[in-house]
């Protein structure tokens, strides 16, 4: 949610699991922005598509997820912000409620160089499963995540942006999952037009992930994809648009 908020958008996503059939519809939005300040609200909708030939076409759920976000600017090159999930789960039989947040903090010596820190995964998440006779909704204990990163970006800030880079890596504190590394770049060959490539190693499979995305004055398009033919692969595809002009002087 945090991402939006540095550019005062309303977006709408949506993302679709191949193989389950899972979609997540969401929308996100400031109620408030100052120099300082930033404050904004977002929705999702779990659900099981508009199709039944998912892995999962016999579960009959959905789940309302309500989000809270908040960023504060301490220091020129210092931020702090947080976010608070409420998830909201029904099927035919049951309903329940669960609570989790995030935490983070951003470094930015330069305009070209930002380092995050990000503590997720505090509170609870919810699990569904399917039995011969009803739909099973109950809450369970997220595992608390540490994710570190740094994004790069090329040239300097006084010219429009070519290449950015992010390198990161995620731990998981649950057992002995290990580390998860992720890196990413994205490229600008024209000034409306970004390609990007990603790449995931998890202890348990690694993926790459592609996109694009094109920036037309206000408006933001972007699609997302993983080609793995394994549990991960995915569509996404959102659009944005900035509810005010970016101002005078303005460098992406």
């Amino acid at each position: 949610a945090l991402t939006f908020l540095e550019h005062s958008s309303i977006l709408i996503d949506h993302q679709q699991q191949v193989r389950t059939g899972i979609m997540d519809e969401a929308v996100a939005f400031p109620v408030y922005a100052s120099h300082d300040d930033y404050l904004a609200l977002g929705t999702t909708l779990f659900n099981l598509g508009y199709f039944t030939s998912g892995d999962l076409s016999n579960l009959q759920v959905l789940q309302y997820t309500f989000d809270v976000a908040y960023a504060r600017l301490l220091l020129p090159t210092l931020s702090i912000g947080g976010e608070v999930s409420s998830d909201y789960g029904t099927t035919n039989q049951s309903t329940l409620l669960a609570f989790s947040s995030l935490v983070g903090v951003m470094y930015a010596p330069t305009d070209e160089m930002r380092y995050s820190l990000v503590l997720g995964g505090i509170g609870n998440g919810m699990e569904y499963f399917h039995t011969a006779t009803e739909d099973i909704l109950t809450t369970i204990k997220k595992p608390v995540t540490l994710e570190i990163g740094a994004t790069m970006k090329y040239p300097t800030s006084l010219e429009p942006t070519i290449v950015a880079l992010y390198v990161g890596n995620e731990k998981v504190f649950l057992d002995n999952s290990g580390l998860r590394y992720k890196g990413g770049i994205e490229y600008w060959p024209v000034q409306y037009l970004a390609l990007r490539l990603g790449y995931i190693d998890d202890p348990v499979q690694s993926s790459a992930r592609f996109g694009l995305g094109v920036h037309i004055d206000r408006f933001r398009f972007d699609y997302a994809t993983s080609m793995n033919h394994l549990d991960d692969r995915f569509h996404q595809l959102s659009v944005s648009y900035d509810l005010w002009a970016q101002p005078e002087g303005y460098i992406r």
